[in-house]
């Protein structure tokens, strides 16, 4: 993520440097995860493009469909695991299973 003054402050739009060819919702439909982090009846895939280092694509998973996709700043607590903000929670990447290509 380019630090701005701007942006540090919220008095403009967060600007990505993940970039991908089309919406996000189409991204994830063509795509696989690179991880799945289960919980309960719903997961959350996590898309880890090598382009960008500090940004993730993550989605809702409701069965076989994803939803709500969006870029995620990929932070890290004091211990130094990485993990992402989705649903107002911190959800771990470490905890997340790998998937098959």
């Amino acid at each position: 993520m380019k630090t701005t003054f701007e942006t540090r402050c919220g008095m403009s739009p967060r600007i990505h440097e993940l970039t991908i060819d089309g919406p996000l919702y189409k991204f994830v439909r063509e795509n696989k995860p690179s991880g799945i982090i289960p919980c309960g009846y719903i997961g959350i895939g996590i898309w880890l493009v090598d382009s960008c280092g500090d940004e993730c694509i993550a989605a809702w998973s409701f069965g076989d469909s994803w939803d709500k996709a969006a870029r995620h700043c990929i932070n890290y607590s004091e211990s130094g695991r990485a993990f992402i903000r989705k649903g107002g929670r911190r959800w771990y990447l470490d905890e997340a299973l790998r998937i098959a290509a």
